[in-house]
């Protein structure tokens, strides 16, 4: 497969790795026809579907936009659409939204300001109510740059908010022709984590490993499932957690135990969701980004997660003392890692679906965590107040189950149409 991807790069015009003169445009990148030298994920997209790169010189944002998504349309109607590894639907689907809305000149969304291929427009705006105007940070690498994906956009969604209720005229007018939601922050956070990039040998297989992607079925139409998983009981006893003195003195009061979380109205948090039956066999874009547990102040963060088969799987020590991590795993290989402090990240890769698997630490004995591997992107953890949500799901009957360390684990059948999410929700009593 990848021998006859590379001979129709080459039929593009000249050969991936080879440039026709020395100090040539192509020599500088090393990939024929991209004329920026970033090597993410989301261009190795652009090479594969020939995306246009930039504004001409004297091309708007949104005339630029309206030139991207013609080629996407075109693209998609014959589906020849491509992606690469790292670029999921997702992540496709969060770039149209933030080009902003097609055939609608009035709407242009995140583009405007942050247009390819540097995302950034180098001019300075005003994004904060009362606040000064700022050069427009560029949107690549975020990660890299520890910078909270999420937290950026839902950052640009209330600026938004603010400027078309009148309450910060002086944010940048841009914000008031943004047409986006809560919903579509998933998506967004995909697309922009697409823009992380990778070494150069390993931008090249993403070019060669691109498969071809149908809109019309992978995401575009489909429904989810949405949800609140709850608790019914008297209020739960939390006891402080018996730390040793050196964990102890990260604090200021000893936290507390955190098996049962019960927010608003009863919603139970950190209890996992997923569908259990009725999901295609068939192979699902892995995430590019690797799955974190972090081992923060003698506590493990998050408590409960989902990763997929084949996803880099990564420990990280943020503590000034030793922890150790021990798989209880039964289906994939157990292990026991030592962290000392100042360490690099151990990674590992789950490669059967399994869960929950037990996570704990020697050192620390109420250190605990639960790791679902998953063989499909159809999953949740609940927030705070037990809510729950995810989408991609065909229409179809399904099996979705809710499990929770203290309670096990239920299971409902529901029915999932196009449109509007279906909606199930879970109550969990004391045994």
């Amino acid at each position: 497969m990848k021998t006859a991807s590379l001979v129709g790069l080459m039929l593009v015009g000249m050969p991936l790795w080879a440039a026709e003169k020395e100090g040539a445009l192509e020599a500088q990148p090393r990939v024929h026809r991209l004329t920026s030298a970033k090597r993410a994920p989301f261009d190795a997209f652009v090479y594969a579907n020939r995306i246009p790169e930039s504004p001409g010189p004297s091309e708007s944002s949104t005339d630029f936009a309206g030139r991207i998504f013609g080629r996407l349309a075109n693209q998609e109607g014959r589906v020849l659409l491509k992606l690469p590894p790292g670029m999921d639907g997702q992540a496709y689907f969060g770039f149209k939204k933030f080009l902003g809305s097609e055939g609608d000149r009035q709407t242009g969304n995140c583009v405007t300001c942050h247009t390819p291929a540097e995302f950034a427009d180098g001019k300075r705006h005003v994004v904060t109510k009362g606040g000064p105007a700022v050069a427009t940070a560029s949107l690549r690498n975020l990660k890299a740059r520890k910078v909270d994906v999420e937290k950026v956009v839902k950052a640009k969604l209330a600026a938004s908010r603010l400027k078309k209720s009148g309450q910060a005229e002086e944010i940048d007018d841009a914000y008031g022709r943004i047409n986006l939601s809560e919903a579509d922050i998933p998506d967004l956070v995909g697309f922009m984590n697409s823009l992380e990039d990778v070494a150069d040998a390993e931008f090249r297989n993403l070019i060669l490993d691109a498969r071809v992607f149908d809109a019309s079925t992978d995401g575009a139409t489909h429904s989810g499932i949405a949800g609140v998983v709850r608790y019914e009981g008297p209020d739960p006893i939390r006891n402080p957690l018996p730390m040793t003195p050196e964990s102890a003195g990260l604090y200021e009061t000893v936290p507390f135990d955190e098996r049962l979380l019960v927010g608003n109205n009863g919603g139970l948090a950190n209890a996992f969701v997923y569908v259990r039956r009725g999901v295609e066999k068939k192979e699902y874009p892995v995430p590019a980004e690797p799955a974190l547990l972090d081992q923060d102040r003698s506590i493990f963060r998050p408590r409960i997660q989902g990763v997929r088969v084949g996803q880099e799987f990564l420990t990280q020590n943020s503590d000034p003392f030793i922890h150790n991590v021990r798989s209880l795993s039964l289906k994939n290989r157990a292990f026991n890692v030592a962290q000392p402090p100042k360490t690099p990240n151990r990674s590992r890769v789950f490669t059967r679906a399994e869960g929950p698997i037990r996570l704990g630490c020697d050192f620390h004995p109420w250190m605990k965590a639960f790791v679902f591997v998953m063989d499909h992107p159809f999953f949740a953890v609940t927030d705070v107040n037990g809510r729950f949500q995810f989408e991609g799901l065909p229409p179809g009957d399904y099996t979705l189950a809710a499990w929770h360390e203290e309670f096990g684990e239920q299971w409902v059948q529901i029915k999932v149409g196009d449109g509007e999410p279906a909606e199930s929700d879970f109550v969990f009593k004391p045994k």
